[in-house]
């Protein structure tokens, strides 16, 4: 239809009424679509809400103290106002409500409980090059990233310590454009995704495997009726269609990438096309006490370079999951969800390089398969209104297929292999670990009073194939100090075993290591401030005392290297013991139409000590940063609402730079030079800020809803540095940036019909 004016839409204004007397800090929302336009009480119960489309929507009510009420297909007339005057009915929150553990966060779905929500509007109105799912959880706090990698961090720990998880099952590399950094983009399709959970730290017995988050995911829940829509953005082009009827539904999306322009931001010197697409496909049953799942993910890459002085590469990536959910209510309060799985991955790289210095052919073959088979189960059962008892297990098979050759490795003019005790010999390794997983685990909620609630449990891990048996204790205690207060605390400790597909066979690796340990401890306040801000503030400290020895390139740090196998400078560190802590504010104003915006600051220290008599002195019994230390990161984004259907979004980020490896020349006894490494980490590049901008229009066109976005990133053109390049400039060490995004802009456009 067409565009709507503002003299023709409607008002919908009254009062929320408490207990005895107007209630401030209720939210009044109506759904007009998948768009929800919202209004605060304020100090005596009045609210508002403007430009609202004629037709027929659902309005809720809803306060944290109070039982949500809505009516639906409430009728609203063009360029008139409607009354809603309403009551709410007191209450206690329920036992599975109430969340226990901090560093929680919910995302894309209205959870009145968690402590932030994002909406899917909001997540569409920020400003982003590309509109990938694991980009959005970098906008919470504790979580940080670089501009082009899909790759995060949470609180110190790297991304390999955190769980990722699907509709119940957990993924393994789930990144595209491997080649570049590990992954720019996430194999999730983002339209996929109907609600995601972010546990920050301090999360419960239920998870496992991991030391530092949990990150799970939540497809969309098939629509009634028919739809499809279509999308396009400056990364990727997506079809989805959805449909359900009573017990039936279905969801399929298919995403090809053309990531030409983004990778010649990243590495312009690269001629670089890299292919890619992924599949996403689930079908539902619902009866009267089973609800049944089939679900498959399929992602491709393919691609390769050539650089100018002749280096090839060609590389092959899959990465697929098919499983099933059967979701069981089986009456007196338990209900349980089984879930059968298989997955592989695999990896194919094939690299000749040429060496300008003396024209010899080098070669890089890597063949890897990993695969698995398993079934987990998971049990919830309220046996009391004060007591929920949850248990469950697993039981995975893993079998990874290593086939790695390298062959005349190149030494360049740095001293860093003989100062390091790394070498570049020939590999050739050909290895095939296998074994089992199996865990169990055991966790009791338990309503100790009305505003003290408990959450106490451990698990078992066992994994044949590095001879671990290990037992996690953990415990979580929520307080409600008043009715817009709650404290939160937990302590717990998280062991991690090394994947079976992550063997570092190009430094000649072959042998796991024991499983890795920390120890979680954490402690938050949130609460309601007035009518439209939450606000937030959360403290925490994470011991490692089982680390991992490993390499770490000190001239490639943070880049985005495609053959990391024959760069210089990979050093073996050996770690003994770790620690991350730090204290996050985040605050939040939620009104609706007009300005809204939320604010994060994160100060934080992240540092390993280094064992005494083990690899180079350098490193002997000194403590020092992490590569993703940054003691201090802020985020502000704003979102201006002047209309219903017109949204202005702003992101600033700002953290203090990373620590790096500086270059000196050295002279040779023979009165020639060459580079060294200096000491470790010994320098940090400066500071990183940008500011991104977008504008989004929501339009409806008869029966189609189409949604156009235009922004730009790095808005003020300021060049971050990633990395330094040294070169010998008559004698005299030089150094060239090599930079993140520059001001770029972007363009999306999506219709559903």
């Amino acid at each position: 239809m067409p565009h709507i004016g503002a003299q023709e839409m409607s008002v919908l204004e009254g009062v929320i009424l408490g207990k005895l007397s107007p209630l401030s800090g209720a939210n009044v929302t109506v759904i007009v679509g998948d768009d929800t336009l919202s209004a605060i009480t304020n100090d005596v119960g009045e609210y508002r809400v403007d430009r609202i489309l004629p037709g027929k929507h659902r309005v809720e009510a809803s306060h944290v103290a109070y039982q949500k009420l809505s009516e639906s297909d409430l009728v609203f007339v063009g360029g008139q106002t409607h009354r809603w005057d309403v009551r709410l009915v007191p209450r206690s929150l329920s036992l599975d409500e109430i969340v226990v553990n901090p560093g929680s966060f919910s995302v894309m779905e209205d959870d009145p409980i968690a402590p932030r929500g994002l909406s899917r509007a909001e997540i569409k109105a920020i400003p982003a090059v590309t509109d990938d799912i694991f980009r959005t959880v970098e906008r919470l706090p504790g979580v940080s990233g670089g501009d082009f990698l899909a790759r995060f961090t949470v609180r110190g720990g790297d991304y390999d310590q955190v769980l990722v998880t699907l509709d119940g099952l957990e993924l393994f590399e789930p990144f595209h454009l491997k080649d570049l950094g590990g992954g720019v983009l996430s194999i999730i399709d983002a339209e996929v995704v109907g609600g995601l959970d972010m546990m920050t730290g301090g999360f419960s017995a239920d998870f496992g495997n991991r030391q530092s988050a949990v990150l799970q995911m939540r497809s969309r829940r098939p629509e009634e009726g028919m739809r499809a829509s279509f999308s396009a953005g400056i990364m990727n082009a997506r079809l989805l269609a959805d449909g359900a009827n009573e017990k039936w539904g279905f969801l399929v999306s298919a995403r090809q990438g053309y990531a030409d322009i983004m990778v010649e931001k990243i590495d312009p010197a690269r001629d670089f096309n890299p292919e890619y697409y992924d599949i996403f496909g689930k079908v539902t049953y619902n009866g009267d006490n089973h609800q049944l799942g089939a679900q498959v993910l399929w992602a491709s890459d393919t691609g390769g370079f050539t650089q100018v002085d002749g280096d090839h590469l060609e590389s092959a990536y899959g990465n697929g999951y098919t499983w099933l959910t059967w979701d069981a209510m089986l009456g007196s309060g338990l209900v349980i969800r089984t879930l059968p799985y298989y997955g592989r991955i695999t990896s194919d790289r094939e690299a000749t390089l040429f060496n300008a210095e003396d024209s010899s052919d080098e070669l890089v073959d890597d063949i890897r398969t990993t695969s698995l088979y398993g079934v987990k189960s998971d049990a919830k059962w309220q046996w009391h209104e004060k007591h929920i008892t949850r248990f469950g297990g697993e039981l995975r098979w893993l079998k990874s297929d290593y086939d790695y050759r390298r062959q005349d490795s190149r030494l360049t003019d740095l001293v860093g292999a003989g100062r390091f005790g790394v070498t570049y010999d020939d590999v050739a390794i050909g290895v095939t670990p296998e074994g089992w997983q199996n865990s169990f685990y055991l966790s009791h909620k338990w309503r100790l009073h009305d505003k003290l609630t408990a959450d106490i449990g451990g698990r078992f891990d066992r994994q044949t194939y590095t001879s671990d048996e290990v037992w996690s204790p953990r415990a979580g205690l929520a307080l409600a100090l008043d009715d817009v207060t709650m404290l939160r605390t937990a302590w717990g400790r998280y062991y991690q075993a090394q994947h079976i597909g992550a063997l570092d066979v190009h430094n000649g690796v072959q042998t796991f290591q024991p499983s890795a340990r920390a120890t979680h401890y954490v402690l938050g306040v949130e609460r309601l401030i007035g009518t439209d801000i939450k606000a937030r503030i959360e403290a925490y400290h994470k011991d490692y005392d089982k680390v991992w020895s490993r390499y770490e390139n000190l001239n490639q740090n943070h880049t985005t290297d495609p053959l990391p196998d024959v760069v210089d400078g990979w050093a073996q560190v050996f770690p003994v013991t770790g620690t991350a802590r730090g204290i996050e504010f985040y605050v939040k104003r939620d009104t609706g139409l007009g300005l809204n915006w939320w604010a994060t600051y994160a100060l934080t220290s992240t540092r390993e000590t280094f064992a005494a008599g083990v690899g180079d002195p350098q490193f002997q019994g000194k403590t020092l940063p992490r590569a993703f230390d940054q003691a201090h990161s802020v985020s502000f984004d704003l979102i201006y609402r002047p209309v219903s259907d017109w949204f202005v979004g702003a992101a600033w980020q700002f953290r203090s730079g990373w620590p790096h490896t500086p270059l000196t020349l050295e002279d040779r006894p023979d009165g020639t030079q060459r580079f060294a490494y200096d000491d470790f980490y010994s320098d940090t590049y400066p500071v990183y800020h940008r500011l991104d901008v977008k504008v989004t229009h929501w339009a409806e066109y008869n029966s189609w809803k189409l949604v156009f976005g235009l922004g730009m990133s790095n808005i003020y053109g300021r060049t971050n540095v990633r990395h330094y390049s040294y070169f010998n400039q008559n004698g005299q060490a030089r150094r060239l940036i090599e930079g993140w995004l520059p001001a770029l802009p972007f363009a999306s456009v999506s219709a559903e019909f």
